[in-house]
């Protein structure tokens, strides 16, 4: 399966079970970009694997040494990735998502 951006991993999921119901199986995805908001483990928990080109902090980091994005977007998306590990947080969320719709 391929897709373009990766969040939640809901749309995905919707689509691998469509799937699965059909016949097909899946075992990896692709993205290009990871929003590093929990997809991966979304799909885990489904049996396939989530590969990606690129994530969200990556590419804030190239933005960041092209000075294109500041440090105070850096550290905003750092921390959302950091929450993002320890368990979705509402609040960051919006935050990148703001950031990735800005970018």
């Amino acid at each position: 399966m391929i897709d373009d951006v990766a969040t939640t991993g809901g749309s995905v999921v919707t689509a691998l079970k469509s799937l699965k119901e059909a016949g097909i199986v899946i075992s990896d995805a692709y993205v290009i970009i990871n929003r590093m908001e929990g997809a991966d483990k979304a799909l885990e928990a489904e049996g396939v694997k989530m590969h990606n080109l690129t994530n969200i902090l990556e590419i804030t980091n190239s933005l960041y040494e092209q000075n294109l994005v500041s440090d105070e977007i850096v550290n905003k998306v750092k921390n959302q990735t950091l929450h993002s590990s320890k368990g979705n947080n509402v609040h960051s969320r919006r935050v990148l998502h703001r950031l990735t719709n800005d970018i």
